[in-house]
């Protein structure tokens, strides 16, 4: 589903499932970036009752050498508009990065991996999640390049990830078993893993949820490991979070 800039769209009693989005390959530079397998949203979406399922922003290797991975964006959800989650289901969406560029043996460096964010939504806008649940959605980092690469690809946001420029409110809601795991391989610095149920750097708030069992793991590599953090919740940033009447649990 495609809700372009200042459309308003409804969407109801609907299932939005096995999906894909893959950004075009390039010849001599980095691939596209890849955006909202299930939906794309940049105008006002509401979505009632509705289930968002098995969507996947799968890997694609870079072609240039020494070229970065591009990026993925939300695995069953992009929206950069206003989104309102109704008593709805994201469950089982995922975004991976693409790998890095090779070594064509005029450089000692491999490109790093592509950085994966928002497994099950990733918004920059306005955003409402009501009476919904957000289960076992995966951002996982892109592999580096076939040789040496600084850097594995990060992961931010295994089922939401909401950017700086939004807001996010979450309300009588499940977010569970959500995972965000950077990548290593051949990297010097592994990826980083943030936010496995919610990476959030934006105005937060969050009242009557449980978010449990969700994950992070940081990339390995035989030099920097990638660090981990927020399991359940990575919120940074100057805005403030608040959080009542709910659970964060293993």
């Amino acid at each position: 589903i495609y809700n372009g800039l200042g459309g308003i769209m409804q969407v109801e009693t609907t299932a939005i499932t096995n999906n894909q989005a893959k950004g075009g390959q390039s010849t001599f530079d980095q691939n596209g970036d890849s955006f909202g397998a299930g939906i794309f949203n940049a105008g006002i979406l509401t979505l009632e009752s509705t289930l968002v399922e098995n969507n996947t922003i799968t890997a694609q290797t870079t072609s240039t050498d020494r070229i970065d991975g591009a990026g993925g964006y939300g695995g069953g959800i992009y929206s950069s508009g206003a989104l309102t989650v109704i008593n709805s289901l994201i469950l089982d969406n995922s975004v991976t990065g693409d790998t890095g560029g090779g070594n064509d043996g005029s450089s000692n460096w491999a490109g790093a991996g592509g950085a994966a964010y928002g497994g099950g939504i990733y918004s920059s806008g306005t955003t409402q999640i009501k009476g919904s649940v957000i289960d076992r959605n995966r951002a996982i980092g892109g592999a580096p390049g076939s040789l040496i690469a600084f850097d594995g690809g990060n992961a931010f946001g295994g089922g939401l990830y909401s950017a700086a420029s939004g807001s996010l409110t979450i309300s009588d809601s499940s977010i569970k078993d959500n995972q965000a795991n950077g990548s290593g391989g051949s990297a010097i610095n592994g990826g980083v893993g943030q936010g496995g149920g919610i990476w959030s750097n934006t105005s937060l708030i969050i009242a009557k949820a449980i978010i449990s069992g969700n994950s992070v793991l940081g990339g390995s590599t035989g030099d920097y490991g990638g660090n981990a953090s927020g399991g359940g919740l990575h919120h940074t940033g100057s805005l403030a979070a608040s959080i009542s009447l709910s659970f964060i649990l293993k």
